[in-house]
C-alpha cells in the first residue's frame, strides 16, 4: 500500500529550498520532513479516538458501548448509551500541532545552524516561517503565526 503525505513532493521540496542549504543536506531534511508529516498525520487522525481494550487487538475507536440505561421523558422513553471513555468539557488539545512545531524548528536548526526567527507585524514571513508555513497549511492546523511566537518564546526561555 502506497503511503500519501498531506503534502505534495513538489511543494515539499519548494519549502526545502527556502532554506538555501547544499543538495545533500536538502535530501536529509526531505527524507526527516517526510517522517514527521507521517507522524503528526497519524496523530491528527487518532486525536479523538482510543486504543480498543484488548491486549491482542489496538485498534482506535471512537468509543465503546459499556451498557445503557433508559432515559424516561414525558410522552417517550428511549435507550440512552453509555460509552467509555467520555470526552471531557471544554476544546480539544492539539498535541499534534505542538508536536509538528518542535520537530521543523528542530530540523530548521539542523539544517541551517540559525535559531528560527519571527517575521513582522506587517505580514512578512521571516526564512523559518517560509519553511513551516507549508506544513501547516497542508494539514489545516490555523493559527500559525501564534504559533510560530509561542514557539519562539518558549525556545528563549529554556522550556523546549
Amino acid at each position: 500500500m502506497k503511503s500519501r503525505l498531506p503534502i505534495s513532493t513538489s511543494d515539499l521540496k519548494a519549502a526545502v529550498k527556502e532554506l538555501e542549504i547544499s543538495n545533500h543536506q536538502q535530501q536529509w531534511v526531505i527524507k526527516s520532513l517526510k517522517l514527521v508529516l507521517k507522524e503528526v498525520w497519524k496523530q491528527k487522525h487518532r486525536q479523538n479516538l482510543v486504543p480498543y481494550p484488548d491486549f491482542q487487538a489496538r485498534w482506535y475507536v471512537k468509543e465503546i458501548i459499556v451498557g445503557g440505561v433508559w432515559q424516561y421523558q414525558k410522552r417517550q422513553r428511549r435507550r440512552k448509551a453509555i460509552t467509555f471513555p467520555s470526552r471531557g468539557s471544554g476544546a480539544p488539545k492539539r498535541q499534534y500541532a505542538e508536536y509538528l512545531m518542535l520537530r521543523l524548528g528542530e530540523l530548521y536548526v539542523r539544517a541551517t545552524g540559525n535559531s528560527p526567527t519571527r517575521g513582522g507585524t506587517s505580514g512578512n514571513y521571516s526564512k523559518f516561517e517560509k519553511f513551516a508555513s507549508p506544513f501547516f497549511i497542508a494539514l489545516n492546523i490555523d493559527d500559525f503565526r501564534n504559533r510560530v511566537r509561542k514557539y519562539i518564546k518558549d525556545r528563549k526561555s529554556g522550556r523546549n
